[in-house]
């Protein structure tokens, strides 16, 4: 278990108790009386009495703010545990657990973009082969990404842009590109030194562009 203290972090949570406290005691003054329904929800640090000292239920009911929960909370304010099965130095367990929202974040964009979510298969060896292809498409993306040298960009931005690099046939056989140009479609034809974002695309520039992206 390792546990970490940071002083930002227990100012945060003190004005967001704060918040909850004010939100409490407009609840207590209007007597509303109902469920608590999330672990942030006001009513926590509401008391609530239904019932007499003899067990009979009270003709009015009785509210308070909850002051002992409140002191409770507070005495762990800026606290943060983390619970591990690794038996590296501490440091090394935080670093590697910076990385956690991005991670969490590159889950999701496999789950979304690159339909890692749902599994439609029953082999165990097509699954396997189904996820190593969403990973190595993945690890493509990220290096694409550090390639770009565009902090500003998104994976999900990436994803967006190279799937609508589109193009459509006219007469004549040329091509005319069907996508917006911006910052990032010129930097990734700077990177593939090519240029496709002319008005007209002649057919023998597309098919050198096609033999350079094959040989590559």
């Amino acid at each position: 278990m390792i546990v970490t203290y940071c002083h930002d972090y227990a100012l945060y949570l003190k004005a967001k108790r704060a918040e909850r406290v004010a939100q409490a005691e407009k609840i207590v003054r209007s007597k509303r009386t109902r469920s608590r329904q999330s672990q942030q929800d006001p009513r926590r640090y509401v008391s609530t009495t239904y019932l007499t000292g003899k067990g009979e239920a009270a003709e009015k009911i009785s509210m308070a703010i909850d002051y002992d929960t409140i002191h409770k909370e507070e005495r762990f304010d800026g606290f943060y545990a983390y619970a591990t099965s690794l038996d590296d130095d501490a440091t090394e367990v935080l670093r590697a657990r910076s990385f956690h929202h991005e991670i969490e974040h590159l889950f999701r964009t496999s789950k979304t973009f690159l339909d890692a979510r749902p599994v439609y298969l029953r082999r165990g060896e097509r699954i396997k082969s189904h996820f190593l292809i969403c990973f190595l498409a993945m690890v493509t993306l990220k290096i694409l990404q550090k390639q770009l040298d565009m902090p500003q960009v998104s994976i999900d931005r990436l994803i967006d842009t190279l799937r609508n690099f589109k193009f459509g046939l006219v007469q004549g056989n040329n091509y005319i590109p069907m996508f917006q140009r911006n910052d990032l479609t010129d930097r990734l034809q700077t990177l593939a030194d090519v240029q496709v974002s002319t008005q007209i695309i002649k057919a023998a520039t597309m098919r050198a562009f096609y033999r350079k992206v094959n040989k590559g």
